[in-house]
């Protein structure tokens, strides 16, 4: 398990230092390139595994909601994000990533049974996402179009919140490799026709194209895939809400990249901010799994 969580921080460490490539082509074509490319990599795996074993464990029925579940977490987060970033600008992007606690701890508490889970987890969630805001340098969207990629942010914060509790659910009921092969293939094949239709529906954004650095977009591919594969298997292992809070770890890392890059003066809302931040996400991360989040949520 140790091996994953160094995978999924090595994806956390590119997503919160894009800031720092301006070479790296962000557009949602290049985006989607990179994920297709880089789920394909685990599916094939996985399927090439299921095949030397020659079984097949997971019920039809199971499929379809388990796939549409695996995008939930990964391929419709990360379109959304590559449109959002054309709309509005990064930094706000990456703040509300800090909403993902905030999102699974509410929706822990609407499907957990006891009817405990988000009273311990909220005012925890809600204390690093409100540091976040304030460490990191923002404003609100001045336009129409802003305000579209402002949405289009939060959305994709509530997909990997929302629906990271129900994929949880969903893996934990499901054959592990079956289980794996399933999200990684939906994944692929959902990012393969989002590349078609980006690249197809919008020209490249005006830089220079992924594979004009060869040395860099194979190093994208391959932490896209092996961060991938363990945001799979994370989400089958770890209660959600421990899982989501991991994704503090993006705005931890680029408020830190812009503090020692840019020196800028620390004040007492930055200290107060990433006081919140540390507080808020040591809290989640101390916590227990809540009271009927064993497994039992209703999904209904």
């Amino acid at each position: 398990m140790r091996w994953f969580w160094v995978m999924f921080a090595a994806l956390c460490l590119v997503l919160g230092s894009l800031w720092l490539m301006p070479q790296v082509d962000t557009s949602p074509a290049a985006q989607m390139e990179v994920l297709a490319v880089a789920a394909t990599i685990p599916a094939l795996a996985a399927g090439g595994w299921l095949l030397r074993l020659g079984c097949w464990g997971l019920p039809g029925r199971e499929v379809w909601p388990l796939a549409a579940a695996g995008i939930g977490i990964l391929g419709a987060p990360t379109l959304l994000f590559a449109e959002a970033q054309l709309r509005f600008n990064a930094v706000m992007g990456t703040a509300t990533l800090a909403a993902v606690p905030v999102i699974a701890a509410v929706t822990v508490g609407l499907l957990d049974e006891g009817g405990e889970g988000f009273e311990r987890r909220l005012i925890p969630a809600l204390a690093a996402f409100g540091g976040a805001l304030l460490v990191l340098p923002m404003s609100l969207p001045g336009s129409d179009r802003g305000w579209s990629g402002f949405g289009l942010y939060l959305l994709s914060a509530a997909l990997l919140g929302g629906v990271g509790v129900v994929c949880w659910k969903r893996l934990r009921s499901a054959p592990r490799l079956e289980g794996f092969f399933v999200i990684a293939a939906a994944n692929a094949v959902f990012a393969w026709l989002a590349w078609l239709w980006t690249a197809w529906a919008s020209a490249r954004a005006p830089q220079a194209p992924l594979w004009a650095f060869p040395w860099t977009a194979l190093s994208l591919i391959v932490i896209a895939a092996f961060g991938a594969a363990a945001l799979i298997v994370l989400s089958a292992a770890i209660e959600p809400v421990a899982l989501a809070t991991r994704f503090l770890w993006i705005p931890w890392i680029a408020a830190a990249e812009a503090f020692l890059l840019l020196r800028p003066s620390l004040s007492g809302r930055t200290a107060a901010g990433a006081l919140l931040m540390l507080l808020g996400g040591g809290a989640l991360l101390r916590r227990g799994p809540a009271a009927g989040s064993d497994g039992r949520m209703s999904l209904r």
